[in-house]
Order: structure tokens, then C-alpha cells, then sequence
């Protein structure tokens, strides 16, 4: 049980024990028949149902791929790519995938936690232009970015961004992509 549900569940709680706390006291006066009752129940349950279903949207799907589509150099490609992986395996990213092409293109992919926060992902489309050191094979990660940066409230988007910039220069920094990025050049892939 995660935290939106401990805290449904609690909810709920408190509510059933009020009701029957001041059913039983008398404060109440209860003139309604057993349908009454069910019809409150069911409110309480749908409201618990609602509270869950709230706190896990966005939460399932948590396979990352970041795919790169802009030719440049095998070179280029591998640092661009190596910056994702570090990003993601800072992150939490687990069974981590990278392909790169003669033409310059390539791929990263893991799975990433469910309660990933949006910040991170945005920081792992954002690690493979800080990593290359250029933003111009980034088309299509900043597209990816700004559809993640699209979910988030508007008086949170620019605090998003900018804790986002920050974690992706952190992922990338201090030789972390050297082991990614020297495989990446040697084979083209990574696992």
C-alpha cells in the first residue's frame, strides 16, 4: 500500500468512525431506513475509490525510451546517449538499453520506479544534450520533456524545469558517462 492509499484508507476511516460515533451518542437522529444507509456507505467508498484512483494516475506506464532521430557523428551519438543512461541509473532506472547507429542515431531505455518524479524523467530527456555538450540531435528529447512538462500544474512547471536542468547536469557530471559512453563506442550497444 503506497501513500495515497494509506492515506484514502485513513480517511475513510475516520469518517466511518465519526458517523457511528455520533449515530451511537444520539446526536443523530436517525429516521432513515437500511437503504439510507447503504446509499451512505456506497458515498464513503466511492469517495476512498476516487482518493485512490487520483493519487496512481500517471503511475503505470513507467518504461522510458528515449530515442535519438537527428544524425550526427558515431562519436556524438555515443556521449548523447551515455548521458541518458547515467541519468536514468541515477534516477533508479533498472535493466538499462542503448543502441547507436553509423548514421549518428541511437536509443536509451529502461524501466524506470513507479513513483517517479516528474523532474526526473524530464531530467533523463534533458541528460543527453548536457552529456553531448549540444542541443542540436535534441529535437526529439525536448518534445518528450516538454510533453512530461505538460502534465504539471502551471505554478509548478518553471520550479520543474529548472530542478530538472540542475538533476541532469548532477547525472552527467564528473566522468559518470565515461563506462556508458566508452562501451557505447566500442560495440554500439550497451546490454
Amino acid at each position: 500500500m503506497n501513500g495515497d492509499e494509506k492515506m484514502a484508507a485513513g480517511i475513510g476511516t475516520i469518517i466511518s468512525i465519526f458517523l457511528a460515533g455520533m449515530l451511537a451518542k444520539g446526536h443523530v437522529v436517525w429516521s432513515g431506513s437500511w437503504t439510507t444507509v447503504a446509499w451512505i456507505v456506497g458515498l464513503l467508498v466511492a469517495a476512498g475509490l476516487a482518493l485512490l484512483t487520483a493519487g496512481s494516475i500517471g503511475r503505470t506506464a513507467r518504461h522510458r525510451t528515449v530515442v535519438r532521430i537527428d544524425a550526427g557523428t558515431w562519436t556524438d551519438a555515443a556521449r548523447h546517449e551515455a548521458g541518458h543512461l547515467a541519468a536514468m541509473k541515477a534516477f533508479g532506472g533498472q535493466d538499462l538499453r542503448a543502441r547507436i547507429y553509423p548514421d549518428g542515431s541511437g536509443w536509451a531505455s529502461c524501466a524506470m520506479p513507479p513513483n517517479t518524479a516528474p523532474e526526473h524523467d524530464v531530467a533523463v530527456d534533458y541528460a543527453g544534450g548536457y552529456a553531448e555538450g549540444s542541443w542540436h540531435a535534441c529535437k526529439g528529447d525536448l518534445a518528450q520533456a516538454e510533453e512530461v512538462l505538460s502534465r504539471v500544474g502551471w505554478f509548478h512547471r518553471d520550479g520543474v524545469e529548472r530542478r530538472a536542468r540542475a538533476a541532469a547536469q548532477r547525472a552527467v557530471a564528473g566522468g559518470r558517462t565515461n563506462r556508458y559512453r566508452t562501451r557505447l563506442e566500442r560495440t554500439g550497444r550497451y546490454r
